[in-house]
């Protein structure tokens, strides 16, 4: 890796490339307690997926932003801000199941 010890609750990324397999993505495995086999979790999803996980929260930030901001009239904002905000945290939810229904227990992460 890169020299550095990793935490227990540290994610570790591994971002497949062209040519090891037909897949390009991301795999995340995270562990909530050291040491303990059914605590680790492993989840891997294709980058277009990341990229729709990223997309989405982005929107609800962004309307979050404005609802909350005061330098544009109240109006336009609430006209902006709700549908940002409604469609990013309403499409959040399929995709949330969709991690979870994609996570995996792990037997054993090599350090």
């Amino acid at each position: 890796m890169d020299g550095r010890q990793s935490s227990a609750t540290d994610p570790i990324f591994d971002v497949g490339a062209l040519g090891q397999s037909d897949f390009i993505g991301v795999a995340i495995e995270t562990r909530a307690i050291p040491d303990s086999p059914t605590s680790v979790r492993q989840t891997t999803l294709p980058l277009a997926e990341v990229g729709l996980i990223a997309g989405t929260r982005g929107m609800l930030g962004a309307g979050a932003g404005l609802l909350l901001a005061n330098r544009i009239r109240p109006r336009r904002r609430m006209a902006i801000g709700w549908p940002l905000f409604l469609i990013g945290a309403l499409s959040t939810v399929p995709l949330v199941i969709d991690v979870i229904r994609k996570s995996r227990p792990c037997a054993k992460i090599e350090d």
